[in-house]
């Protein structure tokens, strides 16, 4: 129809405006009655390593915090399988005094199995924070977990930027590596 307005974005962020959903069969159901397995099959998959996105249509052009009722029409699941020479990398790093952190535009499940298979992760006191967690946090407390920090995931370029900004008031050597879109702003 000529009102319909298709959207895709990150299952935490469009979930809470679905209402309906279609149904295998093409008839739209009320989404409560699927939500429950739904919302555990994307949180297995993102625990898994996969991204999930969401594919929905409203009636409404979405304004920043308002997209209307929305129908969900399906979940695709990307998976990247983790390049075999990512793990060596990051031990031989590590092996040479480097604390690597991940800084990832992924969800926290994902980016947790990530970093876990790359060794990024490797035991309890390991911390992994969102870049929403991590704005609430002062630049002091920052640096005092810092040692520990292994993962932040729904990252964004300045939170990138205060990372390197913060560890280098610590008089830490920073690098910084990326391919992705959220890389050159933060790198610039």
């Amino acid at each position: 129809s000529p009102n319909t307005v298709l959207i895709k974005g990150a299952p935490e962020k469009l979930i809470r405006y679905v209402k309906y959903a279609y149904g295998t069969d093409g008839n739209i159901l009320p989404f409560a009655d699927l939500s429950y397995s739904f919302l555990k099959r994307i949180e297995a998959e993102s625990m898994e390593g996969k991204r999930v996105i969401l594919i929905a249509e409203g009636s409404v052009m979405p304004k920043e915090d308002h997209l209307g009722e929305l129908t969900l029409i399906c979940a695709v699941v990307l998976h990247d399988k983790i390049r075999r020479e990512a793990k060596a990398a990051v031990e031989l790093l590590q092996e040479a005094g480097v604390q690597v952190v991940m800084i990832t535009g992924d969800n926290r499940d994902t980016a947790k199995s990530i970093a876990a298979k790359c060794g990024i992760i490797k035991g309890r006191n390991d911390i992994v924070l969102t870049g929403g967690e991590l704005e609430k946090l002062s630049d002091a407390e920052l640096k005092e977990i810092l040692p520990r920090l292994a993962v932040i995931s729904r990252a964004l370029p300045n939170h990138k930027s205060r990372l390197v900004r913060v560890a280098m008031e610590e008089e830490r050597v920073v690098g910084m590596t990326g391919d992705g879109i959220n890389d050159a702003p933060a790198l610039k």
